[in-house]
């Protein structure tokens, strides 16, 4: 079986794109964690969504343009951002985040 995010790639809808319940809750202390720093995956939150930018080049070391950081809620930064929520719409939702 693919992992949640490998669904998503493939058009799926899973649990966690829908909101229901069975999708992982991320807090900030846990969020923080998936910095994309010594082997762990880059995590990052929108909208009360937590993205994998794992495989993005543009977030290699769990950094993003010298100005944003992986493991962190992104919400307002995206705002400003050229691209704004288009450029979350390829990588895979992994969990819900809440504050």
């Amino acid at each position: 079986m693919f992992p949640v995010s490998a669904h998503i790639y493939f058009g799926r809808t899973t649990n966690v794109e829908k909101g229901e319940e069975g999708g992982k809750v991320f807090t900030r202390d846990e969020l923080a964690l998936y910095n994309g720093q010594g082997g762990m995956p880059a995590y990052v939150a929108c909208g009360g969504k937590v993205y994998d930018v794992s495989a993005s080049y543009l977030w290699e070391g769990g950094e993003h343009q010298l100005s944003h950081n992986a493991g962190a809620d992104l919400t307002e930064e995206i705002l400003d951002a050229p691209h704004g929520m288009e450029g979350l719409e390829r990588p895979p939702i992994v969990g819900i985040y809440q504050d």
